[in-house]
Protein backbone atom coordinates (compact mmCIF):
# COMPACT_ATOMS: atom_id res chain seq x y z
CA UNK A 1 0.00 0.00 0.00
CA UNK A 2 2.93 2.55 1.17
CA UNK A 3 4.55 1.46 -1.89
CA UNK A 4 1.77 2.20 -4.22
CA UNK A 5 1.37 5.86 -2.34
CA UNK A 6 4.62 6.57 -2.98
CA UNK A 7 4.72 5.33 -6.67
CA UNK A 8 1.23 7.73 -6.96
CA UNK A 9 3.29 10.98 -4.89
CA UNK A 10 6.14 10.53 -7.72
CA UNK A 11 4.40 10.34 -10.29
CA UNK A 12 2.57 13.74 -9.36
CA UNK A 13 5.72 15.34 -8.66
CA UNK A 14 7.24 14.24 -12.00
CA UNK A 15 3.91 15.66 -13.77
CA UNK A 16 3.84 19.14 -11.54
CA UNK A 17 7.90 19.26 -13.19
CA UNK A 18 6.54 18.62 -16.54
CA UNK A 19 3.97 21.30 -16.09
CA UNK A 20 6.42 24.04 -14.60
CA UNK A 21 8.74 23.59 -17.66
CA UNK A 22 6.48 23.98 -20.12
CA UNK A 23 4.65 26.93 -18.63
CA UNK A 24 8.28 28.49 -18.63
CA UNK A 25 8.97 27.15 -22.21
CA UNK A 26 6.02 28.84 -24.12
CA UNK A 27 6.32 31.62 -21.55
CA UNK A 28 9.47 33.14 -21.32
CA UNK A 29 10.36 31.80 -25.10
CA UNK A 30 7.28 32.05 -26.93
CA UNK A 31 4.80 33.80 -25.71
CA UNK A 32 7.13 36.73 -23.94
CA UNK A 33 8.13 38.06 -27.07
CA UNK A 34 5.17 38.16 -28.65
CA UNK A 35 3.77 39.92 -25.74
CA UNK A 36 6.43 42.82 -26.26
CA UNK A 37 5.29 43.02 -29.29
CA UNK A 38 2.19 44.23 -28.76
CA UNK A 39 0.77 44.31 -31.95
CA UNK A 40 -3.14 43.64 -32.41
CA UNK A 41 -3.13 40.44 -34.90
CA UNK A 42 -6.21 40.75 -37.51
CA UNK A 43 -9.76 40.65 -36.28
CA UNK A 44 -7.82 42.40 -32.62
CA UNK A 45 -7.95 45.34 -34.35
CA UNK A 46 -12.28 45.74 -34.93
CA UNK A 47 -12.78 43.69 -31.52
CA UNK A 48 -10.51 46.00 -29.29
CA UNK A 49 -12.21 48.65 -31.33
CA UNK A 50 -16.07 47.83 -30.93
CA UNK A 51 -16.31 44.85 -29.00
CA UNK A 52 -18.05 42.41 -31.46
CA UNK A 53 -18.39 38.90 -30.21
CA UNK A 54 -18.98 37.58 -33.57
CA UNK A 55 -17.97 33.97 -33.07
CA UNK A 56 -21.51 32.72 -33.75
CA UNK A 57 -21.25 33.57 -37.27
CA UNK A 58 -18.04 31.54 -37.52
CA UNK A 59 -19.89 28.54 -35.95
CA UNK A 60 -17.88 28.71 -33.31
CA UNK A 61 -20.62 28.79 -30.51
CA UNK A 62 -18.36 27.15 -27.71
CA UNK A 63 -15.81 29.75 -28.29
CA UNK A 64 -18.15 32.96 -28.30
CA UNK A 65 -19.61 31.42 -24.62
CA UNK A 66 -15.95 30.89 -23.75
CA UNK A 67 -15.28 34.88 -24.28
CA UNK A 68 -18.34 36.00 -22.58
CA UNK A 69 -17.40 34.70 -19.81
CA UNK A 70 -14.19 35.41 -19.12
CA UNK A 71 -15.78 38.77 -20.02
CA UNK A 72 -18.86 38.35 -17.37
CA UNK A 73 -21.10 38.35 -20.09
CA UNK A 74 -20.32 41.92 -20.78
CA UNK A 75 -22.15 43.41 -23.70
CA UNK A 76 -19.20 44.47 -25.18
CA UNK A 77 -15.53 42.70 -25.37
CA UNK A 78 -12.47 44.84 -24.25
CA UNK A 79 -8.83 44.25 -24.06
CA UNK A 80 -7.76 41.98 -21.11
CA UNK A 81 -5.22 40.67 -22.76
CA UNK A 82 -2.68 39.23 -21.77
CA UNK A 83 -5.03 37.01 -19.76
CA UNK A 84 -6.06 35.36 -23.05
CA UNK A 85 -2.81 34.24 -24.17
CA UNK A 86 -1.45 33.75 -20.28
CA UNK A 87 -4.86 30.77 -20.09
CA UNK A 88 -3.77 29.63 -23.59
CA UNK A 89 -0.28 28.82 -22.81
CA UNK A 90 -2.21 27.14 -19.63
CA UNK A 91 -3.91 24.74 -21.79
CA UNK A 92 -1.44 24.46 -23.95
CA UNK A 93 0.80 23.01 -20.93
CA UNK A 94 -1.55 20.80 -19.12
CA UNK A 95 -2.26 18.92 -22.76
CA UNK A 96 1.69 18.13 -22.48
CA UNK A 97 1.16 16.78 -19.09
CA UNK A 98 -1.42 14.48 -20.47
CA UNK A 99 0.26 13.38 -22.71
CA UNK A 100 3.26 12.56 -20.57
CA UNK A 101 0.71 10.70 -18.68
CA UNK A 102 -0.91 8.41 -21.72
CA UNK A 103 2.37 7.56 -23.30
CA UNK A 104 4.48 7.35 -19.95
CA UNK A 105 7.40 9.07 -20.86
CA UNK A 106 9.96 8.74 -18.05
CA UNK A 107 12.24 11.69 -18.55
CA UNK A 108 10.25 14.76 -17.83
CA UNK A 109 12.62 17.03 -19.80
CA UNK A 110 12.04 14.36 -22.84
CA UNK A 111 8.20 14.81 -22.08
CA UNK A 112 8.60 18.74 -22.72
CA UNK A 113 10.59 18.91 -25.50
CA UNK A 114 8.51 16.46 -27.03
CA UNK A 115 5.13 18.07 -26.48
CA UNK A 116 6.86 21.65 -27.30
CA UNK A 117 6.00 21.88 -30.48
CA UNK A 118 2.27 21.78 -29.93
CA UNK A 119 2.13 25.37 -29.00
CA UNK A 120 5.36 26.09 -30.07
CA UNK A 121 5.84 25.64 -33.95
CA UNK A 122 5.68 28.63 -36.47
CA UNK A 123 2.46 28.31 -37.66
CA UNK A 124 0.91 28.62 -34.44
CA UNK A 125 2.29 31.69 -33.58
CA UNK A 126 -0.40 33.98 -35.04
CA UNK A 127 -2.84 31.74 -33.03
CA UNK A 128 -0.90 32.78 -29.70
CA UNK A 129 -0.84 36.73 -30.95
CA UNK A 130 -4.53 36.67 -31.11
CA UNK A 131 -4.98 38.71 -27.86
CA UNK A 132 -9.28 37.60 -27.99
CA UNK A 133 -9.04 34.20 -29.47
CA UNK A 134 -5.91 32.24 -28.09
CA UNK A 135 -7.44 30.43 -25.29
CA UNK A 136 -10.59 29.21 -27.71
CA UNK A 137 -7.71 27.99 -30.33
CA UNK A 138 -5.64 25.98 -27.44
CA UNK A 139 -8.87 24.46 -25.42
CA UNK A 140 -9.90 23.67 -29.26
CA UNK A 141 -6.66 21.12 -29.19
CA UNK A 142 -6.96 20.07 -26.29
CA UNK A 143 -10.51 18.83 -26.76
CA UNK A 144 -9.10 17.51 -30.46
CA UNK A 145 -6.65 15.17 -28.80
CA UNK A 146 -8.55 14.44 -25.12
CA UNK A 147 -10.52 11.40 -26.33
CA UNK A 148 -6.96 9.75 -26.99
CA UNK A 149 -5.30 10.57 -23.85
CA UNK A 150 -7.32 7.91 -22.34
CA UNK A 151 -6.38 4.35 -21.28
CA UNK A 152 -10.27 3.31 -21.00
CA UNK A 153 -12.19 2.06 -23.42
CA UNK A 154 -15.70 1.71 -22.27
CA UNK A 155 -18.32 2.67 -24.36
CA UNK A 156 -18.91 6.25 -21.88
CA UNK A 157 -15.87 7.10 -23.08
CA UNK A 158 -16.33 6.85 -26.71
CA UNK A 159 -19.67 9.00 -25.91
CA UNK A 160 -17.43 11.59 -24.03
CA UNK A 161 -14.90 11.03 -27.00
CA UNK A 162 -18.06 12.64 -29.20
CA UNK A 163 -18.93 15.19 -26.88
CA UNK A 164 -15.03 16.55 -26.66
CA UNK A 165 -14.61 16.50 -30.52
CA UNK A 166 -18.13 18.19 -30.90
CA UNK A 167 -16.82 20.79 -28.33
CA UNK A 168 -13.17 21.21 -30.12
CA UNK A 169 -14.79 21.91 -33.40
CA UNK A 170 -17.37 24.75 -31.90
CA UNK A 171 -13.94 26.32 -30.82
CA UNK A 172 -12.05 26.03 -33.71
CA UNK A 173 -12.90 23.83 -36.26
CA UNK A 174 -9.22 23.35 -37.95
CA UNK A 175 -8.51 21.49 -34.46
CA UNK A 176 -9.47 18.08 -35.82
CA UNK A 177 -6.74 17.30 -37.48
CA UNK A 178 -5.13 16.99 -34.20
CA UNK A 179 -7.48 14.16 -33.51
CA UNK A 180 -6.47 12.15 -36.80
CA UNK A 181 -2.72 12.60 -36.51
CA UNK A 182 -2.73 11.02 -32.67
CA UNK A 183 -5.33 8.32 -34.01
CA UNK A 184 -2.54 7.33 -36.36
CA UNK A 185 -0.02 7.11 -33.50
CA UNK A 186 -2.45 5.32 -31.70
CA UNK A 187 -2.63 2.41 -33.97
CA UNK A 188 0.96 2.74 -34.27
CA UNK A 189 1.33 2.65 -30.60
CA UNK A 190 -1.33 -0.12 -30.48
CA UNK A 191 0.75 -1.91 -32.95
CA UNK A 192 4.30 -1.89 -31.03
CA UNK A 193 2.43 -3.04 -27.91
CA UNK A 194 1.79 -6.51 -30.26
CA UNK A 195 -2.17 -5.81 -30.70
CA UNK A 196 -4.20 -8.32 -33.05
CA UNK A 197 -5.24 -7.14 -35.92
CA UNK A 198 -8.70 -7.46 -34.79
CA UNK A 199 -8.61 -5.32 -32.30
CA UNK A 200 -6.41 -2.62 -34.04
CA UNK A 201 -8.83 -2.24 -37.33
CA UNK A 202 -12.04 -1.95 -34.78
CA UNK A 203 -10.76 0.86 -32.65
CA UNK A 204 -10.01 2.45 -36.35
CA UNK A 205 -12.87 2.05 -37.51
CA UNK A 206 -14.59 3.53 -34.03
CA UNK A 207 -12.55 6.74 -33.94
CA UNK A 208 -13.51 7.37 -37.72
CA UNK A 209 -17.48 6.81 -36.30
CA UNK A 210 -16.39 9.31 -33.44
CA UNK A 211 -15.23 11.69 -35.70
CA UNK A 212 -18.37 11.57 -38.34
CA UNK A 213 -20.82 11.85 -35.66
CA UNK A 214 -18.97 14.55 -34.10
CA UNK A 215 -18.82 16.27 -37.35
CA UNK A 216 -22.77 15.07 -38.64
CA UNK A 217 -24.05 16.43 -35.28
CA UNK A 218 -22.02 19.66 -35.31
CA UNK A 219 -22.92 20.04 -38.93
CA UNK A 220 -26.59 19.69 -38.05
CA UNK A 221 -26.79 22.25 -34.88
CA UNK A 222 -24.37 24.92 -36.05
CA UNK A 223 -24.13 25.45 -39.96
CA UNK A 224 -26.95 27.21 -40.58
CA UNK A 225 -25.72 29.58 -38.36
CA UNK A 226 -22.64 30.05 -40.18
CA UNK A 227 -21.90 33.54 -42.23
CA UNK A 228 -20.41 35.23 -44.43
CA UNK A 229 -16.82 34.47 -45.70
CA UNK A 230 -16.55 31.64 -43.35
CA UNK A 231 -19.61 29.98 -45.36
CA UNK A 232 -18.16 30.92 -48.84
CA UNK A 233 -14.67 29.17 -47.73
CA UNK A 234 -16.29 26.13 -46.18
CA UNK A 235 -18.03 24.80 -49.07
CA UNK A 236 -17.32 21.15 -49.56
CA UNK A 237 -16.27 19.46 -52.76
CA UNK A 238 -18.73 17.21 -54.41
CA UNK A 239 -19.24 15.19 -57.54
CA UNK A 240 -16.66 14.28 -60.15
CA UNK A 241 -14.81 17.33 -58.90
CA UNK A 242 -13.64 15.58 -55.37
CA UNK A 243 -10.87 14.48 -56.69
CA UNK A 244 -9.13 17.22 -58.25
CA UNK A 245 -10.13 18.77 -55.68
CA UNK A 246 -8.14 17.17 -53.23
CA UNK A 247 -5.23 17.39 -55.72
CA UNK A 248 -4.91 20.88 -56.21
CA UNK A 249 -5.22 21.46 -52.38
CA UNK A 250 -2.64 19.22 -51.51
CA UNK A 251 -0.36 20.60 -53.67
CA UNK A 252 -1.56 24.36 -52.75
CA UNK A 253 -1.16 23.69 -48.54
CA UNK A 254 2.51 21.65 -49.59
CA UNK A 255 3.74 24.90 -51.22
CA UNK A 256 2.38 26.77 -48.63
CA UNK A 257 4.06 24.99 -46.14
CA UNK A 258 7.51 24.58 -47.86
CA UNK A 259 7.52 28.15 -48.80
CA UNK A 260 7.50 29.12 -45.28
CA UNK A 261 10.99 28.72 -44.79
CA UNK A 262 14.18 29.59 -46.21
CA UNK A 263 15.65 26.54 -48.11
CA UNK A 264 18.67 25.96 -45.79
CA UNK A 265 16.29 25.77 -42.28
CA UNK A 266 14.54 23.12 -45.06
CA UNK A 267 18.02 21.13 -45.69
CA UNK A 268 19.02 21.27 -41.96
CA UNK A 269 15.83 19.76 -40.50
CA UNK A 270 14.77 17.52 -43.53
CA UNK A 271 17.30 14.66 -42.06
CA UNK A 272 15.77 15.54 -38.51
CA UNK A 273 12.08 14.94 -39.96
CA UNK A 274 13.20 12.02 -42.58
CA UNK A 275 14.64 10.11 -39.52
CA UNK A 276 11.65 10.80 -37.34
CA UNK A 277 8.82 9.28 -39.86
CA UNK A 278 11.51 6.09 -40.73
CA UNK A 279 12.44 4.88 -37.79
CA UNK A 280 9.46 4.12 -36.06
CA UNK A 281 8.72 2.35 -39.47
CA UNK A 282 11.62 0.41 -40.00
CA UNK A 283 11.69 -0.57 -36.07
CA UNK A 284 7.49 -1.43 -36.45
CA UNK A 285 7.99 -3.54 -39.17
CA UNK A 286 10.68 -5.29 -38.04
CA UNK A 287 8.61 -6.28 -35.33
CA UNK A 288 5.63 -7.15 -37.13
CA UNK A 289 8.25 -9.75 -38.86
CA UNK A 290 9.56 -10.69 -35.81
CA UNK A 291 5.94 -12.13 -34.33
CA UNK A 292 5.43 -13.64 -37.75
CA UNK A 293 4.84 -16.84 -36.64
CA UNK A 294 1.76 -15.75 -34.50
CA UNK A 295 -0.12 -14.27 -37.58
CA UNK A 296 -1.47 -15.42 -40.46
CA UNK A 297 0.59 -14.14 -44.01
CA UNK A 298 -2.47 -11.57 -44.96
CA UNK A 299 -2.28 -10.06 -41.68
CA UNK A 300 1.60 -9.62 -41.93
CA UNK A 301 1.25 -8.05 -45.25
CA UNK A 302 -1.99 -5.79 -44.27
CA UNK A 303 0.62 -4.99 -41.39
CA UNK A 304 3.31 -4.24 -43.36
CA UNK A 305 1.65 -1.82 -45.51
CA UNK A 306 -0.45 -0.27 -42.82
CA UNK A 307 2.50 0.81 -41.21
CA UNK A 308 4.67 2.07 -44.17
CA UNK A 309 1.78 4.41 -45.37
CA UNK A 310 1.22 5.27 -41.88
CA UNK A 311 3.96 8.54 -42.01
CA UNK A 312 2.30 9.77 -45.40
CA UNK A 313 -1.51 9.08 -43.99
CA UNK A 314 0.01 11.08 -40.63
CA UNK A 315 1.09 14.11 -43.50
CA UNK A 316 -2.15 14.32 -45.13
CA UNK A 317 -4.36 14.79 -41.65
CA UNK A 318 -1.76 17.58 -40.51
CA UNK A 319 -4.89 19.32 -43.05
CA UNK A 320 -7.29 16.97 -42.47
CA UNK A 321 -10.75 17.77 -43.63
CA UNK A 322 -9.54 21.20 -45.45
CA UNK A 323 -8.39 19.08 -48.66
CA UNK A 324 -12.32 18.98 -49.24
CA UNK A 325 -12.76 22.12 -49.27
CA UNK A 326 -13.44 24.03 -52.68
CA UNK A 327 -11.56 27.33 -51.50
CA UNK A 328 -9.74 26.39 -48.31
CA UNK A 329 -8.47 29.21 -46.33
CA UNK A 330 -4.52 29.05 -46.43
CA UNK A 331 -3.08 30.75 -43.46
CA UNK A 332 -1.01 29.71 -40.62
CA UNK A 333 -3.52 29.71 -37.98
CA UNK A 334 -5.22 26.89 -39.45
CA UNK A 335 -1.81 25.07 -39.70
CA UNK A 336 -2.36 23.11 -35.81
CA UNK A 337 -1.89 19.95 -37.35
CA UNK A 338 2.04 20.40 -37.65
CA UNK A 339 2.51 21.14 -34.20
CA UNK A 340 0.15 17.60 -33.69
CA UNK A 341 2.55 15.94 -36.40
CA UNK A 342 6.04 16.95 -34.73
CA UNK A 343 4.52 15.49 -31.14
CA UNK A 344 3.55 12.61 -32.77
CA UNK A 345 6.67 11.65 -34.99
CA UNK A 346 8.80 12.48 -31.56
CA UNK A 347 6.40 10.19 -29.43
CA UNK A 348 6.63 7.51 -31.93
CA UNK A 349 10.03 7.61 -32.14
CA UNK A 350 9.98 7.34 -28.23
CA UNK A 351 7.87 4.22 -28.14
CA UNK A 352 10.18 2.35 -30.93
CA UNK A 353 13.48 3.28 -28.85
CA UNK A 354 11.98 2.35 -25.62
CA UNK A 355 13.93 -0.31 -25.12
CA UNK A 356 17.31 0.97 -26.86
CA UNK A 357 19.98 1.35 -24.03
CA UNK A 358 20.99 5.06 -23.95
CA UNK A 359 18.17 6.14 -26.83
CA UNK A 360 17.04 8.97 -23.90
CA UNK A 361 20.28 10.84 -24.73
CA UNK A 362 19.99 10.86 -28.39
CA UNK A 363 15.75 11.15 -28.23
CA UNK A 364 16.80 14.53 -26.13
CA UNK A 365 19.51 15.92 -28.74
CA UNK A 366 17.16 15.81 -31.40
CA UNK A 367 13.85 16.87 -29.64
CA UNK A 368 15.82 19.63 -28.34
CA UNK A 369 17.03 20.91 -32.41
CA UNK A 370 13.31 20.73 -33.04
CA UNK A 371 12.79 22.99 -29.68
CA UNK A 372 15.82 25.21 -30.49
CA UNK A 373 14.39 25.80 -34.21
CA UNK A 374 10.69 26.88 -33.02
CA UNK A 375 12.34 29.56 -30.17
CA UNK A 376 14.16 31.10 -32.85
CA UNK A 377 11.62 31.20 -34.76
CA UNK A 378 8.90 32.68 -32.67
CA UNK A 379 11.85 35.86 -31.95
CA UNK A 380 12.31 36.48 -34.73
CA UNK A 381 8.30 37.13 -35.93
CA UNK A 382 8.26 38.50 -32.35
CA UNK A 383 10.68 41.31 -33.21
CA UNK A 384 9.55 41.45 -36.91
CA UNK A 385 6.22 42.17 -35.92
CA UNK A 386 7.09 45.07 -33.14
CA UNK A 387 9.34 47.08 -35.99
CA UNK A 388 6.12 46.55 -38.18
CA UNK A 389 3.73 47.81 -35.19
CA UNK A 390 6.11 50.40 -34.51
CA UNK A 391 6.91 51.76 -38.35
CA UNK A 392 2.80 51.56 -39.01
CA UNK A 393 1.86 53.22 -36.10
CA UNK A 394 4.47 56.45 -37.04
CA UNK A 395 2.69 56.73 -40.47
CA UNK A 396 -0.92 57.14 -38.78
CA UNK A 397 -0.36 59.05 -36.77
CA UNK A 398 1.46 61.24 -39.23
CA UNK A 399 -1.81 61.01 -41.46
CA UNK A 400 -3.78 61.90 -38.61
CA UNK A 401 -1.96 65.08 -38.15
CA UNK A 402 -1.79 66.39 -41.63
CA UNK A 403 -5.60 65.55 -41.93
CA UNK A 404 -6.15 67.60 -38.72
CA UNK A 405 -4.02 70.09 -40.77
CA UNK A 406 -5.65 70.18 -43.97
CA UNK A 407 -9.52 70.23 -42.23
CA UNK A 408 -8.79 73.21 -40.45
CA UNK A 409 -10.57 75.29 -43.67
CA UNK A 410 -11.85 71.99 -45.76
CA UNK A 411 -13.63 69.75 -44.18
CA UNK A 412 -13.02 65.74 -45.49
CA UNK A 413 -15.51 63.36 -45.37
CA UNK A 414 -13.97 60.35 -46.97
CA UNK A 415 -10.07 57.99 -47.03
CA UNK A 416 -8.87 56.76 -49.47
CA UNK A 417 -5.96 54.88 -49.39
CA UNK A 418 -3.52 53.55 -52.79
CA UNK A 419 -0.81 51.22 -52.70
CA UNK A 420 0.67 49.89 -49.52
CA UNK A 421 3.08 51.24 -47.40
CA UNK A 422 4.43 47.41 -47.09
CA UNK A 423 6.68 46.04 -44.66
CA UNK A 424 9.22 48.08 -42.47
CA UNK A 425 13.09 47.51 -43.15
CA UNK A 426 13.55 45.40 -40.09
CA UNK A 427 10.19 43.71 -40.88
CA UNK A 428 11.39 42.76 -44.36
CA UNK A 429 15.19 41.33 -43.79
CA UNK A 430 13.55 39.14 -41.36
CA UNK A 431 10.88 37.99 -43.88
CA UNK A 432 14.00 37.55 -46.30
CA UNK A 433 15.21 34.57 -43.78
CA UNK A 434 12.23 33.62 -42.97
CA UNK A 435 9.42 34.03 -45.28
CA UNK A 436 6.88 32.65 -43.20
CA UNK A 437 6.65 36.11 -41.68
CA UNK A 438 5.18 37.36 -44.85
CA UNK A 439 2.51 35.93 -43.73
CA UNK A 440 2.34 36.58 -40.01
CA UNK A 441 2.86 39.68 -40.38
CA UNK A 442 0.36 41.15 -42.41
CA UNK A 443 0.12 45.35 -43.07
CA UNK A 444 -1.89 47.12 -41.90
CA UNK A 445 -2.01 50.10 -44.18
CA UNK A 446 -2.67 49.37 -47.49
CA UNK A 447 -5.87 49.75 -50.17
CA UNK A 448 -9.46 48.53 -49.51
CA UNK A 449 -8.67 46.07 -46.63
CA UNK A 450 -10.77 45.58 -43.96
CA UNK A 451 -8.07 45.68 -41.33
CA UNK A 452 -6.37 48.95 -42.78
CA UNK A 453 -10.04 50.13 -42.31
CA UNK A 454 -10.23 49.21 -38.77
CA UNK A 455 -6.33 49.61 -37.73
CA UNK A 456 -6.51 53.84 -39.17
CA UNK A 457 -10.27 54.26 -36.63
CA UNK A 458 -7.45 54.22 -33.95
CA UNK A 459 -5.83 57.23 -35.00
CA UNK A 460 -9.09 59.23 -36.97
CA UNK A 461 -12.66 59.44 -36.44
CA UNK A 462 -14.99 61.20 -38.35
CA UNK A 463 -13.87 59.93 -41.67
CA UNK A 464 -15.46 57.20 -43.43
CA UNK A 465 -13.57 55.09 -45.94
CA UNK A 466 -14.46 55.06 -49.16
CA UNK A 467 -14.36 51.66 -50.50
CA UNK A 468 -16.56 50.68 -47.68
CA UNK A 469 -19.41 53.58 -47.82
CA UNK A 470 -22.74 53.32 -49.16
CA UNK A 471 -23.23 56.78 -49.54
CA UNK A 472 -20.55 58.22 -51.17
CA UNK A 473 -20.53 60.80 -53.98
CA UNK A 474 -18.30 59.29 -56.14
CA UNK A 475 -16.65 55.36 -57.10
CA UNK A 476 -12.92 55.00 -56.01
CA UNK A 477 -11.61 54.96 -60.00
CA UNK A 478 -13.01 58.14 -60.41
CA UNK A 479 -11.01 59.84 -57.62
CA UNK A 480 -7.81 57.90 -59.08
CA UNK A 481 -8.31 59.41 -62.46
CA UNK A 482 -8.01 62.80 -61.13
CA UNK A 483 -5.90 62.52 -57.99
CA UNK A 484 -2.42 63.12 -60.55
CA UNK A 485 -3.99 66.35 -61.55
CA UNK A 486 -4.45 67.17 -57.71
CA UNK A 487 -1.43 68.81 -56.20
CA UNK A 488 -0.69 66.90 -52.97
CA UNK A 489 -1.20 69.10 -49.96
CA UNK A 490 1.81 66.83 -48.25
CA UNK A 491 4.44 64.69 -49.08
CA UNK A 492 6.05 62.23 -46.79
CA UNK A 493 8.44 59.20 -46.83
CA UNK A 494 6.00 56.99 -46.86
CA UNK A 495 2.72 58.60 -48.41
CA UNK A 496 1.30 62.03 -50.60
CA UNK A 497 -1.74 63.50 -49.49
CA UNK A 498 -3.96 65.04 -52.09
CA UNK A 499 -7.75 66.41 -51.58
CA UNK A 500 -10.00 65.46 -54.20
CA UNK A 501 -13.05 67.05 -53.25
CA UNK A 502 -14.65 66.08 -49.73
CA UNK A 503 -12.28 62.99 -50.49
CA UNK A 504 -8.68 62.80 -48.53
CA UNK A 505 -6.33 60.40 -50.78
CA UNK A 506 -3.77 58.71 -49.14
CA UNK A 507 -1.26 57.56 -52.03
CA UNK A 508 1.45 55.17 -49.87
CA UNK A 509 4.54 53.82 -51.61
CA UNK A 510 8.04 53.44 -49.88
CA UNK A 511 9.62 55.62 -52.82
CA UNK A 512 8.04 58.30 -53.39
CA UNK A 513 9.24 60.52 -56.47
CA UNK A 514 7.69 63.33 -58.61
CA UNK A 515 5.10 61.34 -60.46
CA UNK A 516 1.70 60.63 -59.52
CA UNK A 517 1.57 56.60 -58.39
CA UNK A 518 -1.60 56.38 -56.93
CA UNK A 519 -3.26 53.55 -58.17
CA UNK A 520 -0.24 51.96 -59.58
CA UNK A 521 1.03 48.08 -58.71
CA UNK A 522 3.38 48.02 -56.05
CA UNK A 523 5.77 45.14 -55.29
CA UNK A 524 5.63 46.06 -51.43
CA UNK A 525 1.63 45.12 -51.18
CA UNK A 526 1.03 42.63 -48.20
CA UNK A 527 -0.20 39.20 -48.61
CA UNK A 528 -4.06 39.03 -48.77
CA UNK A 529 -5.51 37.76 -45.35
CA UNK A 530 -7.06 34.84 -46.71
CA UNK A 531 -4.77 33.52 -49.72
CA UNK A 532 -6.44 31.53 -52.61
CA UNK A 533 -4.61 28.60 -54.59
CA UNK A 534 -3.56 30.86 -57.53
CA UNK A 535 -2.31 33.44 -55.28
CA UNK A 536 -0.27 30.66 -53.03
CA UNK A 537 1.21 29.16 -56.43
CA UNK A 538 2.82 32.68 -57.20
CA UNK A 539 4.06 33.23 -54.17
CA UNK A 540 7.93 33.88 -54.89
Amino acid sequence: MNQIVSSKKAQQRKELTVLTLLLIGYGLFILYPILRADRYCNDDLLRALSGNYGWNNNGRHLANLLMRTLQFNGQRLVDISPLPQLAAIGILAWTGVLIARRYAIASPWLAVLIAFPLGAQPFYLENLSYKFDAPCMALAMLCAVWPLLTVKRTHSAYLLGIASLLASLSLYQPAITVFLIFTILEFAVDQANKAELRPLLTQILLRAAQALIAVTVYRWLFEPAIKDWIRDHGTLASGSSVWPVISSNARAFSDFTMRAFHPRWIALFAPFAILAAALPVVIGLRQVFAYRDQRSMWQIVLLAVAITLLPMAAVLCAVGPMLLLVQPVLMPRVMLGIGALLCAALLAMNKALQKWPGSQRWQLANAGVWALGMVVYANAYANAAGAQKRYEDSIAMQIANDLAEVTVDRQSHYLLLSGSAGLAPVTMHAANQFPLIRSLVLPYLSENDFNSRNFLRFYIQGVEDLNASSSAPTDVESVLKTACATKPTHVRSAYALRLVGDIALICLSKQLSSSCQCGSALSSAPVADVQSLEQVKKLP
